[in-house]
């Protein structure tokens, strides 16, 4: 399963005509280091808010040597806003992942940098910040508290609301 089925689909952002429904990329991709955490967080997060089944969302990692699950606290954060990672299987990162209908995010700069050094045909690829007019990187809370975990969904949360918004001004 390459998204997250959410435990309860909760509330959607209701869109216009010119809305994230209608938009011109039929998949994005959230791009972290391992695939067990953030990549997988943002995606889920943005399949419960726009639910659109017609928007492929997805998440990769820059590498991934085996089908590793997602990171335990993230399951955990996850489903204490009725979101479900349990099911969640890291996927490495590949040539056939980008086209010129998909949306590339990466967590940080440097994994954009790395995505165009090692793929070939690469168009839409952005950093999760560079996309949204800002700067910087996703911080990974990997090795931290619970707590830190609840932070950083909540920071990815807002993230994923600012990308959402941008899409739709395109």
């Amino acid at each position: 399963m390459c998204y997250n089925e959410p435990v309860d689909k909760g509330s959607r952002i209701q869109t216009s005509s010119s809305g994230v429904n209608d938009m011109r990329y039929s998949k994005i991709i959230f791009v972290s280091q391992d695939d067990t955490y953030r990549g997988p967080i943002a995606a889920t997060i943005l399949k419960r808010i726009i639910g659109n089944k017609e928007i492929k969302i997805e998440s990769r990692g820059m590498v991934v040597l085996f089908p590793e699950p997602a990171n335990a606290k993230g399951i955990e954060v996850a489903k204490r806003h009725g979101l479900n990672l349990a099911r969640h299987t890291a996927r490495q990162l590949s040539n056939v992942d980008f086209g010129v209908d998909t949306l590339v995010l990466a967590m940080t700069e440097r994994s954009k940098q790395k995505i165009y050094d090692k793929f070939v045909n690469v168009v839409n690829v952005y950093s999760i910040k560079e996309f949204i007019g800002s700067t910087g990187d996703v911080d990974i809370p990997y090795g931290r508290s619970i707590e830190e975990y609840e932070d950083n969904f909540v920071f990815m949360e807002t993230l994923v609301k600012e990308v959402i918004k941008k899409i739709e001004s395109l």
